[in-house]
């Protein structure tokens, strides 16, 4: 789930710790939805977003397809 996030994380050097820290919730809470075993809410998105990927789009972070930048 979330594959282009997942490769901008890895881009930026941001990990589920970095993002459970600015969402103040656990490493788990943050790997679960990231593996979409659960929900991640909205208003979470736009946190991780604005915190750490502001040049890129909601849409293409938080796409379930993986969406290529480069073309």
């Amino acid at each position: 789930m979330f594959p282009n996030l997942k490769a901008e994380m890895v881009r930026h050097s941001i990990t589920c710790k970095d993002i459970g820290e600015l969402l103040n919730v656990s490493t788990t809470w943050v790997e679960n939805r990231l593996q979409g075993k659960s929900v991640l809410p909205v208003d979470a998105g736009i946190k991780i977003r604005n915190a750490f990927f502001k040049n890129s789009s909601y849409e293409y972070l938080f796409s379930s397809e993986p969406i290529d930048i480069s073309a």
